[in-house]
């Protein structure tokens, strides 16, 4: 244990009745596991926060924690070995984004490719072929597709107005669509064809879904 806060990944048998492995996973401050998908190939694939600038890394796209809390994002084999770990963040503009107030969710395609989506308080996160390349404000949510061995970014984009807004949760379907949802706290939230166009309270949910390439909406809606 390493911090005081540190995430945790463990594995049973089937049958629940003997531990594979079990571990810590974290540096020396805060580090939480948000959300865990398990692959075709038996590999676990994990994303969540981290405050820590000595988090474990591995092949790492990001090797080094660039703003207060940075997303990670992490490959175990059926082992429990680190095939991968790296950040994924940028430098924040000031604001402090709470730790209840974050989650980041990941989600694989049948390719095993990863997506991630979140919220970031950065100008400079990084974004490659990004559908909203500059920063709505505040806080944006964040889609994110990275190779399945951890080698390449693919994609990456805000997502966001100028206020607050959230990714929460990420799917993806059967031709390699992503589908977030989250919360948003302003009306210029990017819809395209919306089934309610319009923001009608102090808090909106939004679900949103882009083409395979990461290129356009197919829709996003408020909610």
């Amino acid at each position: 244990y390493r911090g005081n806060s540190d995430g945790f990944v463990c594995v049973f048998s089937s049958n629940l009745s003997r531990l594979v492995f079990s571990s810590y996973i974290g540096g020396s401050s805060y580090d939480a596991v948000n959300g865990m998908v398990v692959g075709a190939d038996n590999h676990i694939y994990l994303s969540g926060g981290t405050r820590s600038t000595n988090f474990p890394v591995l092949n790492a796209l990001q090797p080094t924690l660039k703003g207060r809390m940075d997303a990670f994002v992490a490959r175990i084999d059926h082992l429990g070995n680190l095939v991968f770990s790296t950040y994924l963040g940028g430098p924040d503009t000031g604001i402090e984004i709470s730790e209840e107030e974050t989650s980041f969710d990941i989600a694989l395609d049948s390719m095993q490719n990863i997506y991630l989506t979140g919220v970031t308080g950065s100008r400079t996160f990084p974004v490659l072929q990004a559908i909203q390349p500059v920063f709505g404000g505040v806080e944006d949510a964040f889609i994110v597709k990275i190779s399945g061995d951890g080698s390449a970014l693919l994609y990456s984009t805000y997502l966001g107005g100028t206020r607050a807004d959230r990714g929460r949760a990420i799917a993806v379907d059967s031709f390699g669509q992503p589908v977030i949802t989250g919360y948003t706290l302003l009306g210029d939230f990017p819809t395209a064809n919306a089934l309610q166009p319009d923001y009608r309270g102090n808090l909106d949910a939004f679900v949103s879904k882009l083409t395979a390439d990461g290129s356009e909406f197919i829709f996003s809606t408020f909610l």
